[in-house]
């Protein structure tokens, strides 16, 4: 959504240019699809993302992290940041499937 908002011409997918753990999420979780995970913030973290996003042929990030990535890199393009809210869908009530997965992994 955030793509056709800022009249992205393509949205470039980010798994063949993928380094250190990031390129292992991709393994671990190949339904992802053709987003960039940022999985954490340590320093080692930080470095695969920004080497990821530097080798990943594009010309702007949109970023829906919590984190403003502006604030701990510095990249040779642009990182937009994106917001988005989660609304409950009647049919599947978030809290019902959370509580009922909880109730379950008790021990």
């Amino acid at each position: 959504a955030a793509a056709k908002e800022f009249h992205a011409g393509s949205v470039v997918d980010p798994r063949p240019y993928a380094v250190g753990s990031i390129s292992s999420i991709y393994r671990n979780h190949p339904h992802i699809g053709p987003v960039l995970p940022a999985m954490g913030y340590r320093p080692e973290q930080i470095e695969e993302l920004a080497q990821t996003i530097e080798s990943t042929p594009c010309d702007m990030v949109l970023s829906a992290t919590p984190i403003d990535l502006n604030r701990i890199m510095t990249l040779s393009r642009p990182i937009k940041r994106v917001f988005y809210d989660i609304e409950e869908d009647e049919e599947a009530p978030l809290q019902e499937i959370v509580c009922q997965f909880l109730s379950e992994i008790r021990v």
